[in-house]
Order: C-alpha cells, then sequence, then structure tokens
C-alpha cells in the first residue's frame, strides 16, 4: 500500500494549493494524477472548478469524477505514480445529492478504502475539515455529543469544538439547547487563548526578554504640510518621519499574540494602517475620539481622531460584556493629549496581561503597565507603585528599542530646545534631533 496523505482546511483555505505542493516533492520524471471531483451545477461552482483548472500544474493529468472515486484509483493503478484525489467532502456531497441509500453511500465509501489499500503509489487526498471534524466527534466526543450530531441537533463543526468542555459541562449545554452549548463554546475558547496569551508572554520574559501581550501607541507623525510655522507640531515635540517609525522593532517587544491600540490622526490615516503592517499586525477594528471642539483641516474642521485596533497572532477578541460603544467623548485637553479613559477601556478589552505604552509622556504610574518614550517622569513596572527613583523597569525594553535594523536610521538622545522660539545650541532640527528612540 502506498503512503496516503490527508490534507484538510475550511474552505477557500488553499488545500488544493497545499496538495499539489506534496505531491511535487516527489522527485521527477513522474506520472502526475489529479481526480477532481467537483460538479459544476451553479455558477460558483463552475468558477471555483475553472479557477482550480488553471492553477494546477501543467504536469498533472486530471480526471473527472464525481461519483465512482474508488474505480477512478483503481483505474490509475498501472498508469500513475503519484495522484491528489480533490476533493472529498465534495464527493459526499455529491453522493449524497444523488438520493442514494445509505447502504449505496457506504458501498461506495467501502469501494475507495479498498482501492487506497491495493494502491501502490501514494495518494494525496484534499478534505473539508468538517470530515475531519466529524472523525473527532466520534473519536472523542461524549456519547451525548454523538447523539446530537446524528439527530442533527447540532452541527459536526460546533460539535468539534464543544469536546474542549468538560463532559459534565457538554451534558448541560445540550440539554440547554444549540444557542447555549455554542455561547459556552465561545467563552471557553475565548479563555483558553487568554491563557496562552499569558503563557507566551510569561515565556518571552523569561527567554527572551521583556514582551507585551498589548501595545499602546501614540505616533509622534511627521507633516508635511503645516498652514504656518507657528503651527508646526515640532514646536510642542520631535516628530519621526515613516521610515523612523516603521524601523521600530516592535516584534522585538511584542508577544506572539498580541493587540496593537494606535493613534492615528485624519490625515495619517492610510499611513497609520499601513505602519501597522510594517509592524506586524492586521488592522481589526477601531475606536472614534469625539474631541468635543472644534479643529483645524484643509477639507473639514476635524473634530476627532481615531484609535486603530490591530492584532498579530491569533489574540481572542474581548468578550461581549466588554465591548463598549466605538465612539469616545471626552474634550480635548492640552496639545496631542489622550483620554485618561482609553487605558481602562483597554485594560478591560484585554484583562490581565501586560501592556506598554509606547512615545509615552509624563507619569506612567498605571498598574499592569509600562511605559516608553522621550518624555516619560517615572516607568513603573508591571503591578507595582510609583517611585521616584525607579527606573529600572523599562532597561530592556529602552535596549530593545535602541537596537537599529536600518542603517540609514542614526542614534541619538531627544535634546534640546523644543518650545517654539527657544534656542537650539546643536544647531539640529528637532526632526534631526530625533532619528530614534533611545
Amino acid at each position: 500500500m502506498g503512503s496516503v496523505t490527508l490534507v484538510t482546511g475550511g474552505a477557500r483555505s488553499g488545500k488544493s494549493a497545499q496538495a499539489m505542493a506534496l505531491a511535487n516533492r516527489y522527485p521527477a520524471p513522474l506520472r502526475r494524477f489529479v481526480i477532481a471531483t467537483g460538479q459544476g451545477l451553479d455558477d460558483e461552482m463552475r468558477e471555483r472548478i475553472a479557477r482550480h483548472r488553471a492553477t494546477r500544474p501543467a504536469d498533472f493529468e486530471t480526471v473527472e469524477e464525481p461519483l465512482e472515486l474508488g474505480a477512478a484509483l483503481s483505474a490509475l493503478r498501472n498508469r500513475a505514480d503519484i495522484v491528489v484525489l480533490d476533493c472529498l467532502t465534495l464527493w459526499i456531497s455529491n453522493l449524497l445529492g444523488q438520493g442514494l441509500s445509505d447502504s449505496a453511500v457506504l458501498a461506495q465509501a467501502d469501494s475507495l478504502a479498498s482501492a487506497l489499500q491495493s494502491a501502490s503509489f501514494p495518494v494525496v487526498v484534499v478534505s473539508a475539515r468538517s470530515v475531519e471534524s466529524a472523525r473527532r466527534v466520534l473519536r472523542e466526543g461524549t456519547p451525548e455529543l454523538v447523539r446530537a450530531v446524528e439527530r442533527d441537533d447540532i452541527a459536526v463543526s460546533l460539535a468539534s469544538q464543544a469536546i474542549a468542555l468538560p463532559a459534565a459541562m457538554q451534558k448541560e449545554m445540550l440539554q440547554r439547547g444549540h444557542r447555549a452549548l455554542r455561547n459556552a463554546v465561545r467563552e471557553h475558547s475565548r479563555a483558553e487563548r487568554f491563557s496562552r496569551m499569558k503563557r507566551s508572554a510569561a515565556r518571552s520574559l523569561s527567554d527572551m526578554g521583556r514582551r507585551f501581550a498589548v501595545l499602546y501607541a501614540d505616533p509622534p507623525w511627521s507633516y508635511e504640510h503645516v498652514a504656518s510655522n507657528s503651527r508646526a507640531v515640532e514646536n510642542h515635540y520631535p516628530t519621526m518621519k515613516f521610515a523612523e517609525l516603521a524601523a521600530l522593532p516592535l516584534a522585538e517587544v511584542a508577544a506572539p499574540d498580541c493587540v496593537l491600540f494606535m493613534w492615528a490622526t485624519v490625515p495619517k490615516l492610510a499611513e497609520a494602517i499601513d505602519l501597522m503592517r510594517c509592524w506586524g499586525f492586521e488592522y481589526r477594528s477601531a475606536y472614534v475620539w469625539d474631541k468635543q471642539a472644534l479643529g483645524m483641516g484643509y477639507w473639514s474642521r476635524v473634530c476627532h481622531e481615531n484609535l486603530l485596533i490591530g492584532v498579530r497572532g491569533n489574540p481572542p477578541a474581548p468578550p461581549v460584556s466588554a465591548r463598549r460603544p466605538s465612539i469616545i467623548r471626552a474634550k480635548r485637553a492640552a496639545h496631542s493629549s489622550k483620554p485618561e479613559s482609553v487605558r481602562s477601556i483597554i485594560d478591560a478589552l484585554v484583562p490581565g496581561v501586560p501592556k506598554l505604552k509606547l512615545f509615552a509622556r509624563g507619569p506612567a504610574a498605571t498598574p499592569g503597565w509600562e511605559a516608553w518614550g522621550n518624555e516619560v517622569t517615572q516607568v513603573v513596572p508591571a503591578g507595582a507603585t510609583a517611585s521616584a527613583t525607579d527606573d529600572t523597569a523599562g532597561q530592556s525594553v529602552r535596549a530593545a528599542f535602541s537596537r537599529r535594523r536600518d542603517d540609514h536610521v542614526e542614534r541619538s538622545t531627544f535634546s534640546g530646545a523644543r518650545a517654539h522660539g527657544q534656542a537650539n545650541p546643536q544647531g539640529r532640527t528637532a526632526r534631526e534631533r530625533v532619528r530614534a528612540l533611545s
């Protein structure tokens, strides 16, 4: 019997491409075949079949067989050196769509099993995750869970997730109904993912230096166009260009599963999305801060700012009870300062994990948070209280950020005059002084 490899995954997850890649690992020359089970019964399915044909390697010969899969595989006994069977789930759907009796469907399954056992060549079988999920439910599910699937009370996909619940909880939720079971699975999954985030951050602390499951950033954006020099952002604080921000090594302080909350002004929204990608995060959602004051702008008088949310890895979404309306209403205060309530919102959304505020200003005495930036007056370790002499908690963070990946980014300190009208003894502009944070 040749080897049988099963490739599973969700819809449009790249299962077929992965199967082809596995088949191509065998050295040439080989006689390669694909047994395709799809039927073009509607426009969408015909489009999918055409797409698969177009992306299939040229050295694969295709056999179209939607029903007699065992017979098709046996017919290649003396012709093929390797076969990709794509896909098992569609084949089962085709059989059921023919209105065959259970015994007839089982006979086709037996025929395929026999053909696989007698095949002298490797076979790569593509299947949607539901088939593997059904096998797992039969193998690991409680009797009550299996019976619920057999009665069509719950879907196979939900049952395969419910296996993770304690047996007593499975039984209780099944008695309470489909919705109760689904909610219990969702909450259990969320709790497990939060637990993984904490364990991951803890491992990073001991093995790789300080890492954080939440990053909260307020980048010092550099603006190319200002109404006048008197309104330049540099009059308030040094700024950084996009390339300088993108070069910051956030990967060295972000946990594998991490959430990024990042402020983005209206003119910098597109750059902010790009910067998030450069830092290794994918955009997920956003809050809008209503500043309750009339602002400036070329196209509109901007009265709000965006707080973007991005993720790296697979952090869980917050529980429903923690999700609040997307509008944050708080009166604007000093230039560039942000509402203090935002930290409480973040704590509620992602509780119990280490957090780092980037480009922070002023005291950072919030328990559970550390801060990094040129204007941090104190750095407070997570869970500790503020101390006027305590400046050790952020050393590993500073060290990580002082290492530059790009040679063109210089090292310097935030020094010299910042306020409008002050002297600049070094003879450098604010932008030149802030090539890097160290």
